[in-house]
């Protein structure tokens, strides 16, 4: 009988410390998962957050796009894209709404040295891409025959097409220039998007006057 107790007291105490054990796991698991979301939401709090939009949106390049600069792998610009009507039919055309900070990057306020119409005009809003078609009725078809003015060259312009990814939420641009070519990705911004860009675009003109 004593040996019994005796077991079960050993017993009792065993599973006590498993207890304790597991709840410490536990604990320190809560504690993971807690610090893990702090970061998240500090995170959400410093970016944009996940854009949501319409199927009508996402079925057309008209919009606001984020440039990402193909050799930085960074934000470089907020583009406008939109629609000009004609007899002709629409076409798209797309102009900076403002451009980012990239060290050793093209930072100026106007575009000096430009090719025309583009001569010292401000790039604040200028319009740079124009001209392209729709070449079918599906959403991802191909917008043709547009063209794109190279602000960093300061002269070239090339021949291009762009068409929607990814549901819509991205846009590839293509530049050719003779038997070359080039390819961005873009991403789709909502205007919310837009004016964090916009306020990050004035706190680094603070920190990176514009040239002028």
């Amino acid at each position: 009988m004593v040996i019994r107790n005796a077991y079960s007291i050993v017993c009792e105490t065993i599973r006590i410390n498993v207890s304790i054990t597991h709840l410490k796991i536990r604990l320190d698991y809560v504690k993971k998962i807690t610090v893990s979301m702090l970061l998240i939401i500090l995170c959400f709090n410093t970016i944009p957050a996940f854009a949501s939009f319409t199927q009508q949106q996402l079925s057309s390049p008209v919009g606001y796009w984020l440039m990402i600069d193909d050799k930085a792998n960074k934000p470089r610009a907020v583009i406008k894209i939109y629609p000009v009507r004609s007899k002709k039919g629409t076409t798209l055309s797309g102009k900076f709404i403002l451009g980012l900070y990239i060290p050793g990057r093209n930072w100026s306020k106007y575009c000096k040295g430009c090719v025309a119409p583009w001569t010292n005009k401000p790039i604040q809003n200028m319009t740079f891409i124009w001209g392209f078609q729709k070449s079918g009725n599906a959403w991802d078809s191909p917008w043709i025959n547009g063209k794109i003015f190279d602000i960093e060259s300061d002269k070239d312009i090339y021949s291009s097409k762009i068409w929607l990814t990814h549901g819509g939420r991205q846009l590839k641009v293509r530049g050719y220039l003779f038997v070359f070519f080039r390819t961005q990705t873009w991403m789709r911004l909502t205007r919310s998007q837009v004016r964090y860009y916009m306020a990050l675009y004035k706190r680094q003109v603070k920190q990176h006057p514009l040239s002028i």
